[in-house]
């Protein structure tokens, strides 16, 4: 076999496109769940105040996703967007008569409901159970024994739960592992390199091994 320095070169350069069109897609169906989530004006100045940051936020996140070039550009929007649904979170807190509620981590079964709330037992279908941190819609699902709103994301010809794959690095992690295995597949041996593999009807480039569904929450 004879070595192409030049076709490792274009198999790279083909990848990384490839993970940044991944990555976009994953951030732009983000920015738009929380941009219909923004959508009206909250009662209150201090409401409005919060409303008003969460709008900025989406905005530099939207202008950070437009400007990027590689998917390591576009993971700068994921933290961004944590900032603005706290902002909003907080927006409607004081809009109801509550108190603006603590920074927390996102909620496990879905980072599009905003901060969780609190801590709760869940026990998954596989393994021992174990507390997770939740949103308060979550919560009271899990304490009425029903199942939670999960995000679902399509890895090759499966959804896997949000919360198994992570955020948008764990994402391309199973998006790589899936183009390694096809290129493998596609050369008949392991151990081959990476290499974009071409499918009838798609150009070279093209993501192929990862779709995003964001309606796909299941637990209704």
């Amino acid at each position: 076999m004879v070595w192409n320095p030049f076709g490792k070169a274009r198999d790279r350069e083909l990848e990384a496109l490839d993970r940044w069109r991944t990555a976009r897609k994953l951030a732009g169906a983000d920015l738009t769940d929380l941009e219909e989530q923004l959508a009206g004006e909250p009662a209150g100045h201090a409401a409005s105040h919060h409303h008003s940051l969460a709008l900025e936020i989406h905005e530099r996140a939207r202008e950070a996703l437009r400007s990027s070039t590689t998917a390591e550009d576009v993971f700068t929007v994921e933290p961004l967007l944590v900032d603005a649904r706290y902002h909003l979170a907080a927006a409607r807190a004081l809009s109801a008569g509550e108190p603006v509620p603590e920074r927390r981590e996102p909620c496990f079964f879905d980072p599009c409901h905003g901060p969780s709330t609190t801590d709760e037992l869940w026990s998954p279908p596989v393994g021992d159970s174990r507390r997770v941190s939740v949103c308060s819609l979550d919560a009271e699902r899990l304490s009425t024994g029903t199942e939670p709103l999960t995000r679902m994301i399509r890895v090759g010809d499966r959804y896997v739960p949000v919360h198994e794959v992570g955020g948008y690095r764990g994402v391309l992690e199973h998006h790589h592992s899936l183009f390694q295995d096809e290129a493998a597949s596609h050369n008949g041996k392991k151990g081959i390199g990476s290499r974009h593999v071409r499918r009838p009807g798609r150009s070279l480039g093209q993501s192929h091994s990862l779709g995003i569904n964001d309606s796909a929450r299941f637990g209704d």
